[in-house]
């Protein structure tokens, strides 16, 4: 349930003036369960792989002094989840990306902070285990993205000028298990990519930065093609639909979601077509992470409040709460955790970052 008052006073306490007329509106929002509780070490950043369901979490503190990083590989089948390997990987391992066809994981090492080289370790999700290691002095290991249509993975590059820095997504190839570099394209960015997401039907490439801006690039013409604005706002992660042709962008100032129409061709390519705000005032701190569900076209997003975070899922169609799930109460900074969805189980999966530094199980049905 969840109400609000025109004038701002809480429902309970009503402060009515003589002659004021006050409107209050309750609205009653769906609340899914959290059936449980992954415990893994620092964990960091999750990824559901929808054809077996397993869950892959780096996971280790980004620093030569913590613990290890590492993949901790979680079998959540009829909600088991439980841990069935871990593969030992490189420090600063950052973000990860999956190829459906392959089932080859990339995972971003971002090394460079301790004055080691960037790279991207891959591991063969088949087997879980660890098949490859390629070396990469120029590109950041994260954000990382793979295209499975055109055999190319992505990721964020700086180059240094009389003028400043600029960003660009570096181009590989990743035919045979290689991971070769074919070439950068964007470059209008002057701070460092948060995200870059692939619609592998239309063969188009979104990065996402601090500027508040979005480039898309041709993954066939490896080419940049234009700018999305949003107003520059749209400084944080990406979710996509690769169905509908949406693509969704938090925004930092607005407190909400841009929904941006990504048709090729349509009279609105590329445009925001709409904002979906969170019902009420909750006093947002920041909705940064997101993730999509193309079979029921609902979003999800990770939502902190004043004091705790929620699971806030809406209707983008008709732009309407679905539900609100509180995850972490009593939050005394917010909890920059990201989240993965399993359509298939009908599961979110959400990082505990401030609190028990573990991933929180929620069902979606």
């Amino acid at each position: 349930m969840n109400a609000t008052c025109d004038d701002g006073s809480p429902p309970g306490a009503i402060n009515l003036g003589i002659n004021e007329t006050i409107k209050c509106t309750f609205e009653n929002y769906k609340t899914n369960a959290v059936i449980g509780n992954i415990a893994v070490n620092e964990t960091g950043y999750v990824l559901a792989n929808t054809q077996n369901n397993l869950l892959y979490d780096i996971n280790g503190t980004e620093s030569q002094n913590g613990p290890p990083n590492d993949i901790t590989i979680v079998n959540t089948t009829n909600d088991q989840n439980s841990i069935i390997k871990k593969i030992s990987m490189a420090p600063f391992a950052s973000g990860m990306a999956l190829d459906n066809v392959t089932q080859r994981l990339y995972v971003g090492i971002d090394a460079v902070y301790i004055g080691d080289s960037n790279e991207v370790q891959v591991i063969d999700t088949l087997n879980n285990t660890l098949i490859k290691t390629f070396n990469d002095s120029n590109s950041f290991g994260y954000p990382i993205e793979v295209d499975y249509k055109v055999n190319k993975a992505y990721l964020d590059f700086e180059t240094v000028n009389q003028t400043g820095s600029f960003y660009y997504v570096d181009i590989f190839n990743t035919t045979n298990d290689n991971f070769n570099y074919i070439t950068s394209a964007g470059g209008h960015f002057a701070q460092l990519p948060y995200d870059i997401k692939a619609n592998e039907l239309t063969g188009r490439i979104y990065a996402d930065t601090a500027d508040g801006g979005i480039e898309v690039i041709n993954a066939t013409g490896n080419n940049l093609i234009t700018d999305i604005t949003a107003n520059g706002d749209a400084s944080s992660y990406l979710a996509i639909n690769d169905l509908t042709n949406r693509l969704y962008a938090p925004g930092i100032a607005c407190w909400c979601i841009y929904d941006i129409d990504i048709k090729v061709g349509s009279p609105t390519e590329n445009q925001i077509v709409s904002k979906l705000v969170p019902p009420g005032n909750p006093g947002v701190y920041s909705i940064r992470y997101l993730d999509v569900n193309e079979q029921t076209n609902l979003v999800y997003a990770v939502v902190n409040t004043v004091s705790s975070e929620d699971l806030w899922v809406v209707d983008p169609t008709t732009n309407s709460t679905v539900s609100i799930t509180p995850i972490v109460t009593n939050l005394s900074s917010p909890n920059w955790g990201n989240i993965s969805v399993n359509p298939q189980t009908h599961r979110a999966y959400v990082v505990d970052v401030n609190g028990t530094r573990s991933i929180d199980v929620i069902s979606i049905k």
